[in-house]
């Protein structure tokens, strides 16, 4: 049951469903017309390529309180999946109906079959929504997001790769609300020594929402770990003076507890080392990046909010705060993101960096 993208199935399946609706499941035959439970579609071989603008995809997970697992890429990015503005999100969710609403597990290491690279691949993909899925064990990436924009990942629970758990790349207007991310080190037989992986890895991306989330870091295998960070923030894209392109992260609940190699892991990142040369001192700072309302906890030395490798700049009053508290971060390169944080709650372990970007004064 591998990733397939079956072209000559287009040809066998002129009777497919066209309507709003499409459903799948693990067991149903490759030419279903997918368009009730009783005539669902096999996962894997789904053809995404019919998918218009506010469509729907329903995956079964069998009856509430049990769940079926499917070992399968959702291939987005080869088919060109994508909504639009003025047709909506195309969605792809759990069952939601009686019979059908269990739990929906894409697995990127079933016994037997040779690993995924990405349990969801949606590079260059826009308007699309993921809603409800269980997502783990990915050889790579849980899911793959390489110049997306307005995506939306809702409600899902996304558990452990070799690299990230979300990777966004290049990608604009998207959001991450309501999640839970967990990244606990334990290695599916075969997997890669070293397995453990970002929950949030954003390079270069304008206008991220990252809104209620659990996002935790429970690693105490020795032979796992490497550098972990719970939200990793990696420069902007497409940055006018005209336009607001930062970040907003707000209302999360992040909690490190990597064991293995404490000090080398922070809930929250944020490096400017990309290609990309921000606008400079700005009255009007296009390039904000908001961190508010968070719960964040470490139990190692790990800090809640290091700006790697930055020279942080007061530029307030003689010192004072002034709307709230913010710093200036220059880098040689040219880049400059003003980052305000506010109305957070730290707990745990204070890190050797927290102290210059906390609720307080900058030092």
């Amino acid at each position: 049951m591998k990733k397939s993208f079956l072209v000559l199935l287009f040809l066998l399946m002129p009777s497919l469903s066209l309507a709003g609706n499409y459903y799948a499941n693990l067991n149903g035959s490759a030419t279903n017309g997918g368009g009730t439970w009783t005539t669902a579609i096999r996962l894997d071989s789904f053809p995404w390529w019919l998918l218009q603008p506010g469509d729907i995809v329903n995956i079964d997970g069998g009856s509430s309180g049990s769940e079926i697992v499917y070992e399968v890429t959702l291939p987005l990015d080869y088919y060109n999946v994508s909504g639009s503005a003025s047709g909506g999100y195309i969605t792809i969710r759990k069952g939601v109906d009686a019979g059908h609403n269990g739990k929906v597990i894409l697995d990127g290491y079933v016994s037997g079959y040779p690993p995924d690279d990405y349990n969801i691949d949606m590079d260059y993909c826009s308007y699309i929504k993921i809603e409800g899925l269980t997502i783990r064990d990915a050889a790579k990436d849980n899911i793959s997001a390489l110049n997306v924009s307005n995506c939306i990942i809702y409600n899902c629970i996304i558990l452990d790769a070799e690299w990230d758990n979300i990777n966004f790349n290049e990608a604009v207007d998207c959001t991450v609300s309501t999640c839970s991310l967990h990244i606990t080190g334990v290695k599916p037989s075969g997997a890669d020594s070293k397995w453990s992986a970002n929950g949030i890895n954003a390079t270069n991306c304008s206008r991220l929402l990252i809104e209620n989330n659990t996002i935790t870091c429970d690693v105490h295998d020795n032979g796992v770990g490497h550098q972990i960070d719970l939200i990793k923030i990696g420069g902007f894209k497409n940055v006018s003076t005209s336009n607001q392109d930062g970040h907003v992260i707000r209302s999360n609940t992040l909690v490190n507890s990597n064991e293995y190699d404490p000090g080398h892991d922070d809930c929250i990142q944020v490096y400017t080392d990309c290609d990309t040369k921000l606008y400079r001192g700005d009255a009007n700072y296009p390039n904000i990046l908001q961190i508010y309302r968070n719960w964040i906890q470490t139990t190692q030395n790990q800090d809640w909010i290091h700006p790697d490798d930055l020279d942080l700049v007061d530029e307030t009053n003689a010192g004072v705060i002034i709307s709230g508290d913010y710093i200036d971060d220059t880098k040689d390169i040219g880049q400059n993101i003003k980052i305000e944080v506010w109305s957070n709650i730290f707990k745990g372990y204070w890190g050797k960096n927290s102290v210059s970007i906390t609720n307080m004064q900058p030092q």
